[in-house]
């Protein structure tokens, strides 16, 4: 998904809390990685969410997601 959204024009950020998942990015990719995890409101507001227009949190489990939704 980020990938199809950074190659449409769009602004985009990942996190993950592995920096070794960063690698399964093509070397095109032109958005921002954060080593974090997505409920972490510094690693958020790192990744530029003051300023997004939208946001998807899709890790392995609807209870990060949520919590990182809410946050």
């Amino acid at each position: 998904m980020a990938v199809q959204l950074d190659r449409m024009g769009h602004s985009v950020s990942v996190i993950d809390r592995s920096a070794d998942a960063f690698r399964r990015l093509p070397p095109d990719f032109n958005g921002r990685t954060v080593k974090g995890v997505g409920y972490d409101r510094d690693d958020l507001e790192q990744a530029g969410i003051d300023a997004a227009s939208a946001f998807a949190a899709v890790s392995h489990g609807d209870n990060p997601n949520t919590v990182a939704a809410a946050v």
